[in-house]
């Protein structure tokens, strides 16, 4: 096991007007945390003005909402590196499975996530679109849910299926993930810091791997008509 820094939690609960729409800004918030080692720690208010305010369809209080891509213009303003990858259902799977150094935020449709560990009390007509962070590993415990207080433990299969519906219902046939890598541990050095290095750069090329399986599978559905016509 590699020490690898766990960001705190951080919620989307901060008391201000538009907080509940704020949840792929806390995403950004923790994932800059990641990425950086704590170093920097936005306000999820913050990080939504550093995005622009996000991109998406103002909530019906007029408050406003945020993509992947937000995150990512978030991020990249605060000198932070982050890719969105677009992989299968079963690769997310993997992707969760294992300790690695990047860390994850997606997109999931709130209305599939278990009812027990949604955190909605006290809220009314909230949209079932949410954003939230993973670490992968398991046991799977390290699920960064905006709208808690603390890590959750949810199935890897409940945050695929839920991810997998949102994808679905905004005209995606993969599911996007915002990659960040955290620092190296300052107690790996040496060989054991280039170990850690190397790793990560197979875990990338991995994920290039997925996502251009991925792509190929899709290009072979559209190809599949003219295929058994021909």
């Amino acid at each position: 096991m590699t020490d690898w820094y766990r960001p705190p939690h951080v919620t989307q609960r901060t008391g201000t007007a538009c907080s509940f729409s704020n949840c792929w800004a806390t995403v950004g918030a923790w994932l800059a945390r990641a990425a950086t080692n704590g170093g920097s720690s936005p306000t999820p208010e913050e990080f939504k003005r550093l995005a622009g305010g996000g991109s998406g369809r103002p909530a019906p209080d007029g408050c406003g909402t945020g993509f992947e891509v937000d995150v990512v213009k978030g991020l990249r303003i605060l000198g932070i590196d982050s890719r969105i990858i677009k992989v299968m259902p079963k690769d997310v799977m993997k992707i969760m499975s294992v300790e690695r150094r990047a860390v994850f935020g997606l997109a999931v449709d709130y209305s599939l996530w278990p009812v027990e560990k949604d955190c909605m009390n006290g809220i009314a007509g909230a949209d079932v679109n949410h954003m939230v962070g993973f670490i992968g590993g398991t046991p799977f415990d390290d699920v960064m849910n905006p709208l808690c207080s603390a890590y959750q433990a949810v199935a890897a299969s409940k945050v695929t299926e839920a991810a997998t519906q949102f994808a679905t219902e905004h005209g995606r046939d993969t599911i996007w993930l915002i990659r960040v890598a955290r620092p190296i541990p300052a107690s790996s050095t040496g060989d054991k810091a280039r170990i850690l290095e190397l790793e990560g750069m197979v875990a990338e090329r991995d994920d290039a791997i997925a996502e251009a399986q991925a792509f190929a599978t899709r290009l072979g559905e559209i190809l599949a008509p003219f295929k058994k016509g021909a």
